[in-house]
């Protein structure tokens, strides 16, 4: 019976040392991540994610929100354990870690009033003469620098959510977006659903991985979250989640 109880406190112990409490830093990216009334506690598709995949690892997360640009810092200086979702560009690759595990695809677009010509995105000059907002520091997916395309550029906090404020009253002629998920779930919270199109870009849709730190916790952190992501994704629903918290079921 004494036996038993060693080999059962041994095994407690070893799972409690194998355990961890995860440091992930995010950024609000809608619907994939999205803000609450408490920041350790954000909520959307790539929380639901990675939160079902520590289940399976036996770990835990402490979420960290901060700016898009801090995440990468605390990263780079190994203050984070991982970053929530990044597309892994060739400058990131080299930084850091991505899993072969993809969150999500998501698709960059130009978003424009309904009643608005363009109805399709090939080259540069289809945005010629138009006024198209972005805010400062934000991320541009290849073909727009590629082709050179100027923004009209503003700052602060909720920069894209104002963009859509100013394109509603026609301000600006058409709004850079990421991805077509997070203009979509904007314009329904601010009831614009009807006003706008999203114009697809020429280039995409590009991969959305969890980013760790390039080295071996790192290395280890996207093996394990890549051992168990097929799992989560056969009980998880990305695309039919996804448009849940778009229309706002959640």
């Amino acid at each position: 019976m004494k036996v038993y109880l060693f080999l059962w406190l041994v095994l407690v112990n070893v799972t409690g040392l194998s355990a961890k409490e995860l440091k992930i830093g995010y950024f609000l990216t809608t619907p994939h991540v999205i803000a609450t009334g408490d920041d350790h506690h954000p909520r959307g598709v790539v929380i639901d994610l990675w939160e079902k995949v520590a289940k399976k690892t036996g770990d835990s997360i402490f979420w960290m929100k901060m700016p898009l640009a801090r995440v990468i810092k605390e990263l780079e200086a190994n203050r984070l354990d991982g970053s929530s979702a990044f597309i892994p560009t060739p400058t990131r690759r080299e930084k850091f870690i991505f899993t072969a595990s993809i969150l999500d695809m998501v698709q960059p677009a130009i978003v424009v009033h309904k009643e608005n010509k363009l109805n399709k995105l090939t080259n540069k000059d289809d945005l010629k003469d138009l006024v198209v907002g972005y805010f400062i520091s934000g991320v541009v997916t290849p073909w727009f620098k590629q082709n050179n395309i100027e923004f009209e550029l503003i700052a602060g906090s909720n920069a894209l959510v104002r963009l859509l404020v100013q394109l509603s009253l026609k301000r600006v002629d058409a709004v850079y977006w990421p991805t077509i998920s997070a203009a979509r779930y904007d314009a329904r919270r601010l009831s614009f659903e009807n006003k706008f199109k999203y114009i697809k870009s020429p280039m995409g849709p590009y991969p959305l991985k969890p980013m760790f730190s390039k080295n071996k916790i790192g290395k280890k952190l996207a093996k394990d979250f890549d051992a168990v992501f097929n799992e989560v994704k056969e009980e998880y629903n990305i695309a039919r989640e996804k448009e849940r918290y778009i229309n706002g079921e959640y």
